[in-house]
């Protein structure tokens, strides 16, 4: 084999016993020896690999992302349809029978309420940290009118976050009757 000194630039003649493999290491020595973890060693528990972080695919073999990407696409159109827009755009549909209209009136109510619930929970638990916020502040001031003012300003963003939660949950019941009387579901 003829190979450049990288000083001199003149070539020399090694002799060197060089295998290339032809195809790809399948035994687990040959995987390891070649920088790669094999299938095999994915079932021995390890705390740095996890096995689906890690490729079982050999080397060589089909990826798949048609399927892949097939499979999400499937996924992102049934997420959209069950969305409350996809609710109701099924709902504007003319030719529901009046039952699957009902089931899909009563399927909307529900994503409605459940996504009104979590808004809810958001601000009562928002406004929950803040006030550990004020507790914390007000066991941090050691002065006795820095306490009083903190008291004052404690009050005063309290009274703010409480009429806010209730006007949110006010807004959240109207906005609830308003559609069950849409959908003419009230008695």
């Amino acid at each position: 084999m003829r190979v450049r000194d990288a000083e001199t630039g003149e070539w020399l003649e090694v002799d060197v016993e060089v295998e290339v493999a032809d195809e790809a290491p399948r035994s687990p020595a040959r995987y390891a020896a070649a920088g790669m973890y094999s299938p095999h060693s994915l079932s021995s528990p390890s705390p740095i690999l996890h096995a689906e972080t890690q490729s079982t695919r050999t080397l060589g073999a089909q990826v798949g992302w048609e399927a892949k990407m097939e499979a999400m696409r499937a996924r992102y159109a049934a997420a959209e349809r069950e969305s409350r827009r996809g609710l109701l755009e099924r709902l504007a549909d003319p030719s529901l029978s009046p039952s699957s209209r009902s089931d899909l009136q009563v399927q909307l109510l529900e994503k409605m309420k459940a996504a009104l619930q979590t808004h809810l929970a958001a601000l009562v638990a928002e406004e929950l940290e803040r006030d550990t916020g004020r507790q914390l502040a007000m066991l941090a001031d050691v002065s006795r009118q820095g306490r009083d003012r903190l008291r004052q300003q404690h009050a005063r963003e309290r009274a703010y976050y409480k009429t806010l939660i209730e006007q949110t949950k006010e807004e959240a019941n109207l906005l609830l009757t308003a559609t069950m009387n849409d959908f003419n579901l009230l008695r």
